[in-house]
């Protein structure tokens, strides 16, 4: 980061900086926009919901969906910002409150796996899901675009939102959070919205590949539309679907899944972003003038917030490697991942972060950035240029 960014960090305004560092990576909001609204198939032109790209990814995704709201919001389309929040909180919910990470609003043959290989009933609106979540940034968006635009209309549609991102959070840090580390848990490397990173191999390593997968092999598309180079090992993905029959074997059941999942991770990104999705949830009670309707809910989502902080800041900062890092829950020891990746600087986007912990963070982000933050600290062995 600049040194104008770490001024302001120490200044106490690390929201704006972290802000600023996570909408970079994901290379502007506004920009993700134009791209993905260009991929839109005839089915979507009538501007319910956004596809991350055709072919590779033509389903709406949900936290592709969280920024891409604030894309269009930022291109002053608040209505459409907040279309596109509402379709996805009201068509991919399960009664539980947990949100997949993907959407299958109309059948596409250039995706695997599809919705018959999760094997998920339909949500009560009647939508096919995945079995999986991926990061709550659904409230923190939301915030984005009432900050940007509190007019009559957003603020009525905001309010409507606030049960099902409340029911979310709750599905989050209750049905999802490992008891001895007081961290929510991941069960699949595609969850945590960095699919592919080494920060997932140790956990990887636990998982055993079925033997209907290697008996009748898996249908890959993604290789299709992809430098296969540029996509994960046959190996990875055999282990990627093995976890998803096992989910599909267990009813996807909460209970079930965290007790015998073979993959089961503490990552900083998923925590640090509910973290601050749980902030922005509370500020959000107070903006929209629900204090007396939702006051159980904010006391509820204000100790959810002070024990998620705690747990990070406890179990998850690496002092060796200057970041915060993931947790293998399958562990006897509850060993943390020795590889720097960019989910570790990811804290800096809670705002309640310990200031020590802040100064450490941005000093690690200043020795490891070139012109990006890469996903891997450049030079480590798990770093790969390509």
């Amino acid at each position: 980061m600049e040194e104008k960014a770490y001024e302001v960090l120490k200044l106490n305004n690390r929201v704006s900086a972290a802000w600023n560092c996570l909408q970079s990576n994901f290379s502007r909001s506004h920009e993700l926009v134009r791209v993905y609204d260009a991929s839109r198939t005839p089915a979507q032109q009538e501007g319910k919901y956004t596809i991350p790209t055709a072919g590779l990814y033509p389903f709406q995704w949900l936290w592709d969906s969280g920024f891409i709201a604030l894309g269009f919001a930022k291109m002053k389309d608040v209505s459409r910002a907040l279309t596109e929040i509402e379709t996805l909180l009201f068509s991919g919910m399960r009664p539980s409150g947990m949100l997949g990470h993907i959407t299958f609003h109309t059948p596409q043959p250039t995706y695997y796996p599809g919705s018959d290989e999760w094997g998920v009933p339909p949500t009560d609106s009647g939508h096919l899901i995945s079995g999986i979540s991926q990061p709550a940034v659904t409230a923190s968006m939301l915030r984005k675009i009432v900050e940007l635009e509190a007019s009559d209309d957003t603020i009525q549609r905001a309010k409507k939102m606030m049960p099902s991102l409340h029911k979310n959070h709750c599905w989050w840090m209750t049905k999802r959070t490992h008891q001895e580390t007081q961290l929510v848990a991941i069960i699949h490397p595609w969850e945590s919205g960095c699919d592919n990173s080494p920060l997932w191999d140790e956990g990887l390593n636990n998982v055993n590949v079925r033997d209907d997968i290697l008996k009748e092999g898996i249908r890959r598309k993604d290789t299709s539309h992809v430098d296969p180079k540029q996509r994960p090992t046959q190996d990875q993905y055999y282990r990627y679907m093995s976890l998803v029959r096992n989910g599909r074997d267990l009813g996807w059941d909460d209970e079930k899944l965290m007790e015998k999942s073979e993959f089961l991770m503490a990552c900083p990104l998923i925590n640090s972003l509910l973290c601050r999705a749980i902030g922005d949830f509370v500020w959000l009670v107070e903006k929209l003038g629900l204090g007396q309707e939702f006051e159980a809910e904010r006391t509820q989502q204000i100790k959810w917030q002070q024990t998620l902080l705690s747990a990070i800041e406890n179990r998850l900062w690496n002092e060796e490697m200057q970041c915060f890092t993931a947790i293998d829950l399958r562990s006897a020891t509850l060993k943390q991942v020795q590889i720097p990746t960019c989910c570790g600087l990811i804290p800096l986007f809670v705002p309640e972060l310990q200031n020590q912990f802040v100064e450490k963070l941005v000093k690690t982000a200043q020795d490891w950035t070139g012109r990006m933050i890469a996903s891997v600290r450049p030079g480590y062995e798990s770093f790969d240029p390509d």
